[in-house]
This record gives C-alpha cells, sequence and structure tokens, in this order.
C-alpha cells in the first residue's frame, strides 16, 4: 500500500482555519467574536494524528456553556481543551453552577472574551471574570447590579444594546463613568428637555444613539 508524505503543519493550519468555522450573519452592532465549529473540522480530526493536534486549537477557541449538564461536562474535561479556549459564552440555564465556573476560569490560560448572559444576577461570576489577567472583553446583556458594581472598574465590560423610554437614569451615567462601553443606546420617544441633555454631553463609551419616535 503507497503511502503519502505528511504536509507541512503550516500549509494544514492555513486549509484546517479556512474551514474552521460555519459561516454566520454579520452583526455592525455586535461585538461578540464567537464562532462554532464547522461540522466539516469535526470529521476531518479523527482523519490522522497530525490532523488532529492542528485541528485541537480551532474545536476548543470557542466554548459555549448552555446548562448544568454542559458545565459539569467542561469540568470533568477541563485540562484536555483550557488550554485552547480563547472566547468563553455562558448561557442563562447555567446559573446555577456559577462557582463551578468561577472556580474553572483560572485554568483558561488564553481566554480572551466571555459573553455572560443574565449577568444583573450573576455578580459574583462577573467579578472573577473581570479580574482574570488574559479576559479583555466581557460581553453582557443588561446592566449589572448597580449596588453590588456601582464601584468597581468596567473598563472590560461591553453592553451591546440598552433600550430606555424614560430620562438618561443615574445607573447609565455611574456605568459609563466607571468605564463601561455601551454599543448601542436606543432612546423611545425622548422628549426635547432629553434630546437637549444628550446634545449638551459626552459619553465617551457610548457608539451609538437611536432614537425612535415612533411605538414598534
Amino acid at each position: 500500500m503507497s503511502t503519502y508524505p505528511s504536509l507541512p503543519n503550516e500549509l494544514l493550519e492555513s486549509i484546517v482555519a479556512y474551514i474552521a468555522h460555519t459561516p454566520r450573519r454579520p452583526d455592525s452592532r455586535s461585538k461578540s467574536s464567537f464562532k462554532c465549529a464547522s461540522p466539516e473540522l469535526l470529521a476531518l480530526s479523527v482523519a490522522n494524528w497530525q490532523l488532529r493536534r492542528v485541528c485541537l486549537p480551532f474545536l476548543f477557541a470557542n466554548i459555549k456553556l448552555r446548562d448544568e449538564m454542559e458545565v459539569q461536562k467542561a469540568e470533568k474535561f477541563l485540562a484536555l481543551f483550557s488550554k485552547f479556549t480563547k472566547i468563553l459564552v455562558i448561557k442563562p440555564l447555567c446559573y446555577t453552577e456559577d462557582r463551578i465556573i468561577a472556580q474553572m476560569l483560572p485554568q483558561f490560560e488564553q481566554l480572551s472574551e466571555v459573553e455572560l448572559r443574565r449577568c444583573r444576577r450573576r455578580t459574583d461570576l462577573l467579578r472573577s471574570i473581570i479580574a482574570h489577567h488574559t479576559v479583555t472583553s466581557v460581553l453582557i446583556d443588561d446592566f449589572p447590579d448597580p449596588f453590588t458594581m456601582s464601584n468597581h472598574d468596567l473598563s472590560k465590560v461591553v453592553l451591546n444594546r440598552k433600550k430606555y423610554s424614560g430620562a438618561i437614569s443615574p445607573e447609565l451615567k455611574n456605568f459609563l463613568d466607571n468605564g463601561m462601553t455601551i454599543i448601542c443606546l436606543e432612546l423611545h420617544k425622548p422628549d426635547s428637555e432629553l434630546i437637549l441633555q444628550l446634545g449638551s454631553r459626552i459619553f465617551p463609551r457610548l457608539e451609538e444613539i437611536l432614537i425612535v419616535m415612533v411605538s414598534q
């Protein structure tokens, strides 16, 4: 039986990187860089040892924890993939396992981005994520608890979108002053006083203001 020479790792990495992730619709307002591993990549990883070694960093670069069972499974096999993980998405249904997730965090040596859902009720976990030395961005879906996070450094925290139907609250100003980035602030039927207020103030970490004047 004839044998074929192994391809150079540099060439293999380029090929694998090309097919590593499933395409997704771009969202200009989202800062998330989470990508799902392609099914073709999983099949390729079992072809031989060389491909498996090249595929593993791509397969475990992005991890999504959806529920308690997935958290427990991740804890069990953490040593096998933690050094490859760069992006971690933590869904609401696994909030009962926040203590375990917080204990796992130091094992992620290359973790750079965390997406945390339902963060308002998960203050302790949010603090642990912010304190992680390699994490540069924490994406959240709502304001954290203002009573426990009001004086905390939030320069790593990014809120994708926030809707308001009234005046700009002290809560919003406090989070912006503490370094939080807000991608889009959506204002529904603001009065003229609020519009003048926005025009006379500077919010350096607020990227976009969307004013909605009609009911949706």
